[in-house]
């Protein structure tokens, strides 16, 4: 509980400050005086944040990108590869292309949960 950044008995210290908190917090159904609520709260989105970073497009998103950039460096090295260079270099632009597309839709997925829900109350409360 010490690793709150506003404990709850501060937040109900002063009245304007504890009837904003619950003002907010019942918007979330979430009561943002409460630090063991509250660090259940967050320690659950953490968790739930953890597992959004894993999700299948991050992992695909960043095989393409690898593959994407590394299959130039290996065209070289392959004579059959050497054989159709455009058509290689075109491959590889396009998982480069579909790697950058899947990383980004995953990183905009794990900011929009963290924006929304009691995670953003809270951020009001500090706030």
């Amino acid at each position: 509980m010490g690793l709150l950044p506003v404990s709850g008995a501060a937040l109900r210290s002063d009245a304007r400050v504890r009837d904003a908190a619950r003002d907010i917090g019942a918007r979330y159904d979430v009561d943002y005086t409460d630090d063991a609520a509250v660090t259940a709260l967050l320690t659950e989105r953490r968790k739930a944040l953890e597992t959004e970073q894993r999700r299948p497009a991050a992992w695909l998103g960043l095989l393409a990108l690898m593959a994407g950039l590394f299959l130039p460096v290996g065209i070289p090295l392959s004579a059959a590869l050497d054989a159709h260079l455009f058509a290689a270099v075109g491959a590889a632009g396009g998982l480069t292309v579909v790697g950058v597309a899947l990383l980004v839709h995953a990183r905009t997925q794990w900011k929009r949960a963290l924006r929304n829900g009691p995670l953003a109350g809270y951020r009001e409360v500090l706030g």
